[in-house]
């Protein structure tokens, strides 16, 4: 049983780890200048965590995984998003998941601070996000040019 359970860890581990994309997505269908877009970056200064970056799963209800995983920056055109992270646990078992929106401003980086913390009403762990506006042309430190 604590062998299954060890290996079962570990294929999480290293699955987790491989559903990740190197570079932004792009969520929109016409070809935009940077100036005209917004990114989103689920990266986050904090980098204790074995997986310290929020995936972006969602944005309005689209996925962003495809065959290279999910997305960790996104571009956007300017307006209202609906945006759905991911946190991977330490351990490699389990997530957490949260939905924000983002009013994106074109030329804008939004970066996330985030928190798991106890749901005053289920006691459980929950991910709570916090989208900072960086301002115009921010460098996240992980931002691939289109």
């Amino acid at each position: 049983m604590y062998k299954k359970l060890l290996l079962a860890a570990s294929l999480t581990t290293i699955l987790s780890a491989c559903a990740m994309r190197t570079g932004p997505v792009t969520i929109y269908e016409q070809q935009e200048p940077l100036e005209n877009v917004a990114l989103i970056s689920g990266y986050h200064e904090y980098v204790g965590e074995n997986f310290p970056e929020l995936l972006i799963t969602e944005i309005d209800h689209k996925s962003s995984s495809d065959a290279m995983g999910y997305a960790v920056e996104a571009y956007v055109l300017p307006g209202n998003h609906k945006v759905k992270f991911r946190k991977i646990n330490p351990s490699g078992l389990g997530w957490h998941s949260a939905d924000v929106v983002i009013e994106a401003k074109a030329g804008h980086t939004y970066m996330t601070e985030y928190k798991i913390v106890k749901s005053p009403d289920t006691g459980k762990n929950m991910l709570t996000v916090k989208v900072l506006d960086k301002g115009e042309h921010h460098n996240t430190g992980m931002t691939y040019k289109k």
